[in-house]
């Protein structure tokens, strides 16, 4: 069994929580925001893609399939990664995957070596998901309830906020 660090502690005289737990929150947060965002921001351009990329849009729509179903069989995985390598470890792991697969999808050169990178963002994403929880609830302690209060809303408008960006993208810039 691995042996966690101490957590941070709660001021009692403000009723406040130590900032090392805001900013462990900050950084969990960014990274589900990050996974839920691209689970939705490329579905406005598939058709720019199937054009740039020289294939149907059959094909591409891999690239939004391939994500979705990595991120979710990666999901199961999570606890015992996180017994065998340590969370943060692990955290620390996804987010470098999932940031390098995130400048690879964007050099893709073709429909499949898109199809790929996002599979390997999506098996990234799957895994920061449950670890953003799993974080929080060890640094807040009783404050848990409180703290997801103020992350959900984060977390929830990533898959809003894709379609919205994806289209100030495609619209001002490339697909890349």
């Amino acid at each position: 069994m691995r042996s966690w660090p101490p957590l941070p502690k709660v001021s009692v005289e403000s009723g406040g929580l130590d900032p090392l737990v805001w900013k462990i929150t900050a950084v969990a947060v960014l990274g589900s925001f990050l996974a839920q965002l691209d689970a939705t921001i490329v579905n406005v351009s598939l058709s720019s893609l199937a054009v740039n990329l020289h294939s149907s849009l059959t094909a591409i729509q891999w690239v939004t399939s391939g994500y979705l179903l990595a991120l979710a069989l990666m999901l199961p995985l999570n606890g015992w990664l996180v017994e065998r390598i340590g969370a943060k470890s692990l955290y620390l792991w996804c987010f470098s995957t999932f940031t390098l697969s995130s400048a690879l999808c964007g050099l893709a050169w073709s429909a499949n070596s898109l199809i790929a990178f996002r599979i390997l963002q999506g098996m990234s994403g799957g895994l920061m998901a449950p670890m953003t929880q799993m974080m929080m609830a060890r640094a807040a302690g009783k404050h848990m309830a409180r703290l997801m209060g103020y992350a959900a809303v984060p977390i929830l408008m990533g898959p809003i906020l894709g379609p919205v960006i994806a289209g100030a993208i495609l619209q001002h810039a490339s697909w890349r």
